[in-house]
């Protein structure tokens, strides 16, 4: 008797199975995801608060928020004088170029102890910071 068309049937059997159960697999995982509103990212990721974008002038500044620009790589108050982040204490609106890469814009945000919100700085303000002319 020949074992071999037998062997090769079943053979044929179990990797379909396998196939089968493999794509069901995918299409779990695929399917289940995240819940809405859950973060996709884990704890360790950084996190960006943004300013919401206001219509007219901007963001407002809080009473209870020092506005701190990064242009250039230094950071500046509104008078443009020079910003220790490691003086400053508390929450900061942190003014930034909107070209400016992602990268510049976490390692700038990581050198203030207190809560930071990064907003881009408008034309107005980029005119002004590169003629060196504070507003």
């Amino acid at each position: 008797m020949d074992d071999r068309a037998v062997s090769d049937a079943m053979t044929e059997i179990g990797l379909a199975l396998a196939m089968a159960f493999f794509c069901l697999l995918v299409l779990v995982l695929i399917s289940v995801g995240p819940p809405d509103g859950a973060p996709v990212a884990g704890p360790e990721a950084p996190r960006l608060q943004t300013a919401a974008r206001w219509e007219g002038q901007g963001r407002p500044v809080g009473a209870d928020e020092r506005l701190v620009l990064f242009h250039g790589g230094r950071f500046l108050d509104r008078k443009g004088g020079a910003v220790d982040p490691a003086a400053v204490a508390g929450a900061v609106v942190l003014a930034v170029d909107p070209g400016l890469p992602l990268e510049r814009v976490l390692a700038a945000r990581a050198q203030f102890a207190g809560g930071v919100v990064v907003t881009p700085l408008d034309a107005d303000w980029l005119n002004h910071l590169s003629r060196g002319v504070s507003k």
